[in-house]
C-alpha cells in the first residue's frame, strides 16, 4: 500500500496554494464637532432644557392684584388702609374681572356697591365712583345671648326681626351686608353695633327698639356672591 508523506510549506507553495493574510485593522473615527448626529443630539438637549424652564416658569407665574384687607359693608368708601396688593395666579379670562395692582391708588375714595370680605380680590364690578360721602349710621342692636354665633369687628351680617310665635312665627329681613363695628356680650343680651348706609338707617333704628332681633353672619361663596336665604324661625323667641 502506498504511503503519503505529509505536505510541507514548501510543498504547498510548490502546489500553488495562496498563503492566508489577516485583514487590515479598522480604527474607529474620533467624533468631530461637525458630525451631524452629534449636532442633532446637542440641539435636542438644548430644546429640552429651554422647554422645561418655560414650563416651570409658567407654573410659578403670579401677577399683582388688589385685595380688600378687612371686611367692608356695602356703600363703604375705600381708603388706602382698606386695600393691599398681593401676588395671585389667575388665568387671563379670570384676571380680566379684577383690578390689577397698578390700580391701587385710583381705587381710594371709591364706593363699594356690595359687601366685601377680608382677603377678597376686588372685582371691577364691586366699586363705583363716589359722588358724595354717604352719611353712615351705627345703630346698636340688642340680641338675646345664645342666639347669635361669635362675631367680631369686620364681620358682615344680616339683621332680621322675629314676628309672632310657634307655627305662626315669621322672620323678616331688615337689612343685609352690614359690617360689624363692635360686639359686647352680656349675661342676657349681646350688643352688636353695625355700620349702615342711609337707606337702611330707618329700618335698623326701628329694629334696635325691638327685643326680637336676629343677627346672622354671612360669608360669600367661591365667586364672592352672598345667599339671599335666611332663617325660617328664630330659636329662643317665644310669644
Amino acid at each position: 500500500m502506498p504511503e503519503f508523506a505529509p505536505a510541507t510549506s514548501a510543498g504547498r507553495a510548490a502546489a500553488g496554494a495562496v498563503p492566508l493574510q489577516s485583514p487590515p485593522a479598522r480604527r474607529l473615527d474620533r467624533p468631530r464637532w461637525r458630525d451631524t448626529r452629534l449636532l442633532v443630539g446637542i440641539l435636542l438637549v438644548l430644546v429640552s432644557v429651554v422647554v422645561g424652564a418655560q414650563v416651570v416658569a409658567s407654573a410659578d407665574h403670579t401677577s399683582p392684584f388688589v385685595v380688600v384687607k378687612t371686611g367692608k359693608s356695602q356703600n363703604a368708601v375705600l381708603t388706602a388702609a382698606d386695600l393691599e396688593v398681593r401676588n395671585v395666579r389667575l388665568d387671563a379670562g379670570t384676571a380680566a374681572h379684577y383690578y390689577a395692582g397698578s390700580a391701587l391708588t385710583s381705587l381710594v375714595g371709591m364706593t363699594l356697591v356690595r359687601p366685601a370680605t377680608a382677603g377678597e380680590l376686588l372685582a371691577q364690578d364691586a366699586v363705583a365712583e363716589r359722588t358724595e360721602h354717604p352719611q353712615m349710621s351705627r345703630p346698636t342692636l340688642q340680641v338675646k345671648s345664645g342666639t347669635v354665633e361669635p362675631l367680631g369687628p369686620g364681620d358682615l351680617v344680616k339683621v332680621y326681626v322675629a314676628v309672632g310665635a310657634g307655627a305662626d312665627q315669621k322672620v323678616l329681613l331688615v337689612a343685609s351686608g352690614l359690617q360689624v363695628t363692635s360686639v359686647r356680650e352680656g349675661s342676657a343680651t349681646t350688643s352688636v353695633t353695625v355700620e349702615a348706609a342711609p337707606k337702611d338707617s330707618i329700618t335698623l333704628a326701628a329694629a334696635a327698639l325691638s327685643d326680637r332681633v336676629v343677627v346672622v353672619k354671612t360669608t360669600p361663596d367661591s365667586l364672592g356672591h352672598y345667599s339671599d336665604s335666611g332663617p325660617a324661625s328664630a330659636t329662643g323667641y317665644g310669644p
